[in-house]
């Protein structure tokens, strides 16, 4: 599997553990980072990247009232079922400062770890214990 360039400065947006759902939760704090999540605006589309380089058109949206609950919809399938993944796999998407004419001057990329899975529990010391991590609060 390729890595991402060495030249890029990434941030941490989010590490989350897979579940058996057709969308992934994000943490609200991650909105501030997405483009153009302005008032008014529930949803947006990002692209992010792969360790192939493959780009991946996502949506992002969000509750129109009340507490935001936001969740990673739109190609969001497309891109388990291309990779394979599966409950307990890891997804990391990463915000690379690195990229001054992506919109806002970052542009995103994913990168996923899948679980090693023995007498059906994960051995993989990458995904195993693994819980929610976004980015820290100013």
């Amino acid at each position: 599997m390729a890595t991402f360039s060495s030249s890029s400065t990434l941030e941490i947006l989010l590490k989350k553990k897979l579940k058996k759902t057709k969308r992934l939760s994000v943490p609200t704090i991650c909105l501030k980072h997405l483009p153009g999540f302005e008032p008014g605006r529930h949803q947006i589309n990002f692209t992010a990247v792969d360790e192939e380089e493959h780009s991946w058109e996502f949506r992002c949206s969000k509750r129109r009232r009340g507490r935001a609950k936001p969740v990673l919809c739109g190609g969001w399938l497309s891109f388990i079922r291309e990779k394979g993944l599966r409950e307990g796999d890891v997804v990391i998407l990463y915000k690379d400062q690195n990229h001054p004419n992506a919109p806002g001057g970052a542009s995103y990329r994913i990168k996923y770890i899948k679980a090693i899975w023995l007498f059906g529990v994960d051995i993989n010391p990458e995904t195993t214990g693994v819980l929610d991590r976004q980015l820290p609060k100013p």
